[in-house]
């Protein structure tokens, strides 16, 4: 009998007495499906112990106390002499079969306190089991974090945060992950063990990507200074000055520092410092109160008595030195600034008469420029002002405290002369000030004059560029056609299917019936589907026959030529224009179509036609791009709405995009995320034959247009999902396995996405019915078309590997007698194979 094995997540207890080799696991949790379970006596073994047969000092010498760990295990195959519960195991292993548990697949959680991020150090009632734990500080979860045992103290752990990449998503520098324990219930694992009760989060990557989860700033200090020595670096500032005002106006200028994280930083950075200058400010009252004291002034008296003559040496050479070059420095400065202004201020007076020169159309943006720049130069005029001052406010105690000792009689001077030169200085600045406020005054009134002139120069403008704008009524087409009355208690799908044909063979056009079925469905139920094949296949003339047949090619019906040069909404719809305050529709007409469209959705109870819009050679320039504003509108919503500019259009539900691709050296790619939101029906060149010659019925009593309601409850989506039917559900399965199977010798999987698997059931729930009532011997025609149109245009890669996986998926349609989809994954082999082994569905 032979005996099956499973993974099992424990840790070690002890060794038998007298037999290293020998030993005991606790048995902790299992897996089941993408989850864990508890393991105890009932699903277990009543000892809930697993008896190492062999070498257990190898896995006592590789694992911790109380570290988790994996092992694979087997039922024994005798019964244990020893009917003592705690020595009676069901399930044997040995050392071998032991291996690491993953940080990414359990980690523990810690009822404790979140500590000051500048220590990181907590009490511990026991040792964790994984390498990586949360922290659960009165009901919140903190996290994840590394942890180290203290040397010598087994009472209290150090964490430290994680710095390399982790599972789901990712974190900036310095954060951590934090979300009520309640919200995560989901993910934890309760343990209730002997040795203790214990909590574990289940797979760090559904974890981390769980709404729930936040990110919080946990960064110490340090890590706060170093981060912003960093950017300092990144950013260039090298100034020798510290100032935390200059730091944060140069680093938001920069826009990948300018969020909220770097401003949270920021303010944290602030704090440090002001507490870092708070302990200067303590430390020197400190010692000034200090040398305040009887022996204070003792200690300051003998040490000035010892050294008199060298420290007023030094006190006059010092400050002389100090005086001398803040005052050439800020001589200096004054007159650069006095430089620049004047120079501004001449540039501005020639800037105006070049604006005069001009008619005052245009200014000269290097005019608010260079008054920006004054300002600025005001501003560090203040700032040597206040500078100053602050050196006077230091010169005035000093000399007091010492003037006892020496005489300052030259000092003084020097003192009086500065006095001097800053009331010239200051006499300088306002003379400025009237100059600034005389540019700003000349500024303001050429700016009133440069406005009054364009506001008589906005109509010419706006005549040169068309931008005149339309009015509504001007913006307005008319959609509006009668609708046939259908009573569809005496007609049916079949009917509108019969008249279908009908009008194809008029036209001479001869379609299968289930080809009819399948581009009628398709059209129906989605927002935009794309005709595909060679040059001359007749896309463009089906796009056009289905809107002549369905009665709306004069008013509902839109071509819209695309043009190789698109690159965005404004060269399919429009464009918002700035200077005229109004929207600027393109020359395709599709802003009209849309806009009248929008309006007669306004009528309530209103039978309207199905409304076509037609993108002929649609992949001459990217539909991501120009067609981004209606990607969005490809999935099932309430309310479609297209906002363009001031306005928002309400996209009616009965509106449908049709697309005409070919692919060669002049077309762009569709991408992935367009064709998983849409159906390909490729066109063969011969599929589509002519019928001259033959005999055509009379009219056919149904006519054309009919309301869109009626067409959608005959082809169109249900509002409940449906589901496949049995043989549908299988095969689909077997398809999707084949696909998905991620296995290195298949090459890359093939994902199949929600969005498109409820819309192949969809489609076969509709299209099943019809094509077995017009062929009862294909009873897997519409589940054949889906795969064709649906899922075989996710096929793209390279590599025999990849070829491995086609000729897998072969198999199983060929087994399955899907013979359309056959054909053509044959034809993707076949010319995969001889162009190096890449395979693409736009293989022709």
């Amino acid at each position: 009998m032979e005996n099956l094995s499973k993974e099992v997540i424990v840790y070690k207890l002890q060794a038998q007495q007298n037999k290293p080799t020998l030993g005991y696991l606790r048995a902790v949790a299992a897996k089941d499906g993408d989850s864990y379970i508890e393991l105890d006596a009932l699903n277990f073994c009543p000892s809930k112990k697993i008896f190492v047969t062999r070498d257990y000092e190898e896995i006592d010498n590789k694992f911790k106390e109380f570290e988790l760990f994996k092992v694979t295990v087997i039922e024994s195959m005798y019964d244990s002499e020893d009917t003592r519960p705690e020595r009676n195991c069901k399930y044997v292993t040995k050392a071998s079969e032991a291996s690491t548990l993953k940080p990414r697949e359990m980690v523990e959680i810690i009822v404790n306190t979140l500590p000051n991020p500048n220590e990181m150090t907590i009490g511990i009632s026991k040792v964790p089991s994984t390498s990586y734990i949360y922290i659960n500080d009165d009901g919140t979860c903190y996290g994840p974090f590394k942890w180290d045992q203290n040397e010598g103290d087994e009472n209290n752990i150090t964490l430290r945060k994680i710095d390399s990449p982790m599972p789901g998503r990712q974190l900036a520098g310095g954060n951590i992950y934090s979300a009520k324990f309640e919200d995560l219930n989901k993910h934890v694992l309760h343990c209730s063990l002997e040795e203790g009760e214990r909590f574990y989060f289940e797979n760090l990557t559904d974890l981390h990507n769980d709404t729930h989860l936040l990110t919080t700033d946990y960064s110490s200090d340090e890590d706060i200074v170093n981060n912003f020595i960093k950017i300092a670096k990144d950013i260039g500032f090298n100034d020798k000055k510290v100032d935390l005002a200059s730091i944060e106006a140069k680093i938001k200028k920069f826009p990948r520092y300018n969020h909220k994280s770097f401003t949270e930083k920021l303010n944290k950075l602030k704090d440090i410092s002001d507490t870092h200058l708070l302990f200067e400010s303590e430390v020197i009252d400190g010692f000034s109160k200090f040398l305040r004291t009887e022996l204070g002034e003792k200690v300051t008296k003998k040490y000035i008595d010892k050294n008199e003559d060298n420290y007023l040496s030094n006190i006059r050479d010092n400050y002389r030195g100090q005086l001398e070059d803040e005052f050439r420095k800020n001589n200096g400065e004054l007159e650069n600034l006095q430089e620049k202004i004047e120079f501004n201020k001449q540039e501005l007076i020639d800037l105006g008469k070049e604006i005069e020169k001009a008619n005052h159309i245009k200014v000269n943006s290097d005019v608010i420029d260079n008054l920006k720049v004054n300002e600025d130069l005001d501003q560090k005029v203040t700032q040597k002002k206040e500078q100053l001052i602050e050196l006077n406010e230091q010169v005035k105690p000093l000399l007091e405290k010492y003037k006892k000792l020496s005489s300052l009689n030259e000092l003084e001077k020097k003192i009086e002369e500065a006095t001097n030169e800053y009331k010239i200085e200051v006499k300088r600045q306002g003379e400025i000030e009237k100059e600034t406020s005389s540019l700003k005054a000349l500024f303001n009134e050429h700016e009133d004059k440069l406005r009054n002139r364009l506001l008589e120069l906005k109509p010419f403008v706006e005549a040169i560029n068309g931008n005149i704008g339309l009015s509504n009524k001007e913006i307005s087409k008319n959609v509006s056609q009668h609708v046939t009355s259908i009573d569809m208690s005496n007609s049916t799908a079949q009917d509108i299917l019969k008249y279908i044909d009908h009008s194809m063979r008029k036209e001479d056009r001869n379609f299968s019936i289930l080809d009819i079925i399948n581009i009628t469905v398709t059209l129906q139920q989605s927002f935009i589907c794309f005709l595909a094949g060679l040059p001359g296949g007749g896309k463009t003339t089906l796009a056009r026959l289905v809107a002549k047949i369905y009665g709306i090619q004069q008013q509902r019906f839109l071509e819209i030529p695309v043009a190789r040069s698109w690159t965005g909404q404004k060269d399919l719809i429009g464009f918002f224009n700035p200077i005229s305050n109004k929207f600027q529709s393109s020359s395709t007409g599709l802003y009209e179509f849309l806009y009248a469209l929008s309006e007669e959705d306004k009528l309530i109870d209103l039978p309207v036609p199905i409304s076509l819009v037609l993108l002929d050679e649609a992949n001459l320039s990217p539909l991501e791009h120009y067609w981004s504003s209606f990607m969005g509108l490809t999935d099932p919503k309430e309310s479609k709405k297209l906002t363009l500019g001031d306005n928002q259009i309400q996209i009616p539900e009965n509106l449908r995009f049709i697309a005409t691709i070919n692919y060669d050296s002049t077309t762009e790619y569709l991408s992935p995320r367009l064709i998983d939101r849409s159906p390909i029906i490729v066109l063969e060149p011969n599929s589509i034959t002519t019928s001259i010659g033959k005999d055509i019925d009379e009219e056919h009593p149904l006519e054309m247009p009919i309301p869109y309601e009626i067409m959608e409850k005959c082809f169109g989506k249900t509002k409940n999902r449906p589901e496949f039917i049995e043989n549908e559900y299988r095969i689909y399965g077997k398809v999707k396995k084949v696909l998905e199977e991620r296995n290195g010798e298949l090459g890359k999987p093939i994902i199949i996405s929600s969005r498109k698997e409820i819309a192949i059931k969809q489609y076969c729930n509709r299209a099943r019915p019809l094509m077995r009532e017009f062929s009862i011997d294909d009873k897997l025609s519409a589940l054949d078309y889906a795969v064709l149109q649906m899922i075989l245009p996710l096929l793209r890669g390279h590599g025999k590997n990849f070829s491995k996986r086609l000729s897998r998926l072969r198999e199983v349609l060929s087994e399955e007698e899907l013979d359309r989809s056959v054909d053509y994954l044959d034809t993707i082999i076949s010319n995969g194979n001889a162009d190096l082994h890449t395979y693409d569905f736009f293989c022709w």
